[in-house]
C-alpha cells in the first residue's frame, strides 16, 4: 500500500470514528434528553432523528474514501457492499412475507441497520479471503 493510500485510509478511519463517536453520543443523549424533558411535537421529532445525522455524514465520508482509493480496492469494497445489500434486502423481504402472511412479529428497531453493518463487515472479510485464494495462478 502506497503512502498516499495509507493517508487516504487513515483519513477515512478518522472520519468514520468521528461519525461513530457522534452517533453513540447522540443516541444516548437523545434517549436521556427525551426521557428527562418529555418533549412533544416537532421538538420530539427533531430530537428523535438527531442520531441519524452522523449516519448520513458517514455516507459522505465513505463516498469520499471510495473516490480516493485505487480501483482494485474499490472493486473489492463494492462487491462486499453489493453482497451485504442483497443479503439484507433478501432477509427483509422474507421477514416481510412472514409478517404479512405468517403472523410473525415485526422486527425490533434498528435490526436491519445493525444487521446490514454486520453483513457488510463479514462480506468484506469473505471477499478478501476469496480474492486471496482465488487469484492464485
Amino acid at each position: 500500500m502506497s503512502a498516499t493510500q495509507k493517508t487516504v485510509r487513515r483519513d477515512y478511519i478518522v472520519s468514520a470514528l468521528i461519525c461513530a463517536t457522534a452517533y453513540v453520543g447522540l443516541v444516548f443523549g437523545a434517549k436521556v434528553a427525551i426521557g428527562h424533558f418529555d418533549p412533544q411535537g416537532p421538538l420530539l421529532m427533531a430530537m428523535a432523528v438527531t442520531p441519524a445525522i452522523p449516519i448520513i455524514a458517514y455516507f459522505f465520508a465513505f463516498g469520499r474514501y471510495l473516490a480516493r482509493i485505487d480501483e482494485y480496492q474499490r472493486d473489492l469494497i463494492i462487491r462486499a457492499l453489493l453482497i451485504a445489500v442483497a443479503a439484507t434486502i433478501s432477509i427483509s423481504a422474507v421477514w416481510d412475507f412472514l409478517q404479512a402472511y405468517g403472523g410473525v412479529a415485526p422486527p425490533e428497531p434498528f435490526i436491519f441497520t445493525t444487521g446490514f453493518i454486520a453483513l457488510f463487515g463479514i462480506s468484506q472479510g469473505l471477499t478478501k479471503l476469496l480474492e486471496k485464494f482465488g487469484r492464485r495462478s
